[in-house]
């Protein structure tokens, strides 16, 4: 069977990203398009966002207990239209869609008040059609490549104590990839080509509010300074294996374990009685750990019939390759454990610009991501809303992000999207 270009290179791309995860550990996940960050907003700060609370629609995507953050509305729903991917290639780029919505609620259980919300994210990779033909070089069909994920997810977050909040939560997704034909290739050889796998992540935060217990601070209206310190762990992809028509294709998931750090600072005033955050500085640091390893009990010949499912074990969950001090704290990186970082200004609650990189896991080189968000909602708090009553409740939200990589066959990706929120 031969197909187009494009298709070996998208091939190509999801396989050699994986190898560069995973190259010390010598095992290569299914479904690996569930590692990469296609988010628009998220992708900006380089995907650092297992510690950082974010009020994006996309937030459980990288840490389910985001949701136990009030995101400042109760229903947003975001569209992120095709983006592009390997810039280095000029044929059909890899079109990226994401559609989300998510939901916020604010409750009293025994005197605490609960911030809890849920979210849909569903997340496709368009490889477009391919032309299959047979030894011969003969057109024999055409199918169409893609990699797609629905996941939905629930959260919560409460002061445990004043200054000290900690939030958790939870998400299920449904992956399908579907990357060769379905039906018979030359030989007659029958094969199915879709593999799908349920997959759960879970994730917690903890949140230091340095500042709360003073008064001082928190009771002055034109200068409410704030100082936050995070700390978070997620687990993503939680499962068994991905499942195809025939045992021998069963495949390993790219669980993965996320450990993050993060710091706020900033301060907001009060104009016209309504508190506006006019200045933000957040810093994040994330490490990851493809917590899969070789099985040392197997040994492996391509002409055996030894299936993936032996050949490789899962390491624990509080990822065993992580040192969390040289990783987490001094920010450095090996070939088993990855480093997210960045810096993302807000000014105004209007304009929002970050940037970030990552590195490791075998990367010849830093990868480096930017991007900036226009928002509506500060103009709103001070003009819009007195003169436009009508539309109080709504707000708007612009974006754009770039990702250039060290490598030179995926050199750049660009993402954009909007979002429109309701409160009530």
């Amino acid at each position: 069977m031969k197909s187009l270009n494009t298709f070996f290179i998208t091939l190509l791309f999801l396989v050699s990203f994986f190898l560069k995860e995973s190259n010390a550990q010598f095992v290569f996940p299914a479904v690996p398009f569930l590692q990469l960050n296609s988010t628009p907003n998220e992708n900006a700060l380089a995907g650092a966002y297992t510690a950082l609370p974010s009020n994006s629609v996309y937030a459980a995507w990288y840490n389910p207990a985001q949701l136990g953050y009030n995101p400042g509305y109760s229903l947003a729903i975001d569209y992120s239209p095709k983006s592009t991917w390997m810039d280095g290639f000029t044929n059909p780029k890899i079109g990226i869609i994401n559609l989300g919505t998510r939901y916020h609620q604010t409750s009293i259980f025994k005197n605490k008040i609960i911030d809890w919300g849920a979210s849909i994210h569903y997340n496709n990779f368009d490889y477009g059609k391919q032309i299959q033909t047979n030894e011969q070089g003969n057109i024999i069909g055409e199918f169409t490549s893609y990699d797609e994920a629905t996941s939905i997810s629930l959260g919560a977050g409460l002061e445990i104590v004043k200054g000290f909040r900690l939030s958790a939560g939870y998400s299920l997704r449904y992956s399908e990839s579907a990357l060769v034909p379905i039906g018979n290739i030359p030989g007659n050889v029958s094969t199915k080509s879709i593999g799908s796998a349920f997959t759960h992540d879970f994730g917690f935060i903890s949140d230091i509010s340095w500042l709360e217990s003073f008064p001082i601070f928190t009771k002055n209206l034109l200068f409410s300074p704030f100082l936050h310190t995070r700390l978070a762990y997620a687990t993503k992809n939680l499962g068994s294996t991905v499942k195809y028509s025939d045992v021998d294709q069963e495949d390993p998931l790219p669980t993965t374990i996320l450990i993050g750090i993060s710091t706020s600072i900033g301060f907001s005033s009060q104009i016209k009685g309504k508190t506006i955050e006019m200045f933000a500085i957040h810093l994040s640091r994330e490490v990851r750990d493809l917590a899969l390893t070789s099985n040392p009990n197997i040994r492996y010949n391509a002409d055996s019939s030894i299936i993936l499912n032996k050949r490789f074990v899962y390491q624990p969950i509080w990822g065993s390759d992580i040192n969390y001090i040289e990783n987490l704290v001094q920010g450095k990186h090996d070939d088993l454990v990855q480093v997210n970082e960045g810096v993302r200004f807000n000014i105004f609650e209007t304009f929002e610009y970050s940037y970030g990189r990552y590195f490791g896991g075998g990367y010849e080189g830093i990868n480096r991501a930017q991007g900036f968000a226009l928002s509506l909602n500060g103009l709103k708090k001070v003009i819009l809303d007195d003169y436009f009553p009508v539309l109080k409740p709504f707000s708007f939200r612009y974006y754009q992000s770039t990702l250039k990589y060290s490598d030179y066959f995926t050199r750049k990706a660009q993402f954009s999207g909007f979002e429109l929120s309701y409160t009530f």
